[in-house]
């Protein structure tokens, strides 16, 4: 998983590893896997893949993440597949958050209807993947994924840390629209809420 890619991406998809179901793909080319063994693959290599330094304090790796997705009944644990290589994870979320520390607004909410939203969270892209558009394409497929996950759901929603503009960039090019909102409760610092449209 380590090295330098040959060239830009052909394929990227996003392969669910929360049981059988459809991936989504865009450009994928050949014969595949079993739904069942490409999954149980991309699940054994998500746990391997590794931060870039100093991306640790945005994110948490999928060795840490996807053992507590498994867990949780609201959450459907995803790769992301380049050229059918795992090169991401990320982790679609039905429950949004609800507390204190979200500017402007009610100061409750990073949305106002947070029962048709859904999360994006622990997203990442492996380290020989970025700069290559892998992260902007990869959120580009993501309203598809999210309305299989949440059908009644209309938004998407994430944070991003506002010491992080590469990621915020990446975002935005894939989709994603600053909310205005900032979310102050976050480990490393405030945080961007950035939303997508799923209807």
């Amino acid at each position: 998983m380590d090295g330098v890619p040959a060239g830009p991406p052909v394929s990227v998809e996003l392969l669910r590893l929360d049981g059988p179901g459809p991936g989504e793909g865009e450009g994928a080319h050949g014969a595949r896997e079993p739904q069942d063994a490409r999954a149980a693959r991309a699940r054994a290599d998500a746990l391997g893949l590794r931060l870039a330094p100093g991306q640790g304090r945005f994110v948490d790796p999928p060795v840490a993440t996807l053992p507590k997705a498994d867990a949780d009944p609201g959450q459907v644990p995803f790769a992301v597949l380049v050229d059918g290589e795992t090169a991401g994870f990320g982790i679609l979320d039905r429950s949004v958050p609800a507390g204190t520390g979200i500017v402007p607004g009610d100061g409750a909410s990073i949305t106002s209807a947070p029962e048709r939203a859904l999360m994006l969270r622990s997203f990442l892209i492996a380290v020989r993947w970025q700069g290559e558009g892998v992260g902007r394409r990869s959120c580009r497929l993501l309203p598809r994924a999210a309305r299989e996950v949440a059908p009644e759901a209309d938004e998407l929603l994430l944070t991003v840390n506002t010491a992080n503009p590469a990621a915020y960039r990446a975002y935005t090019a894939g989709g994603f629209t600053d909310t205005g909102r900032v979310y102050l409760g976050g480990d490393a610092g405030p945080q961007h809420v950035l939303s997508m449209p799923l209807a």
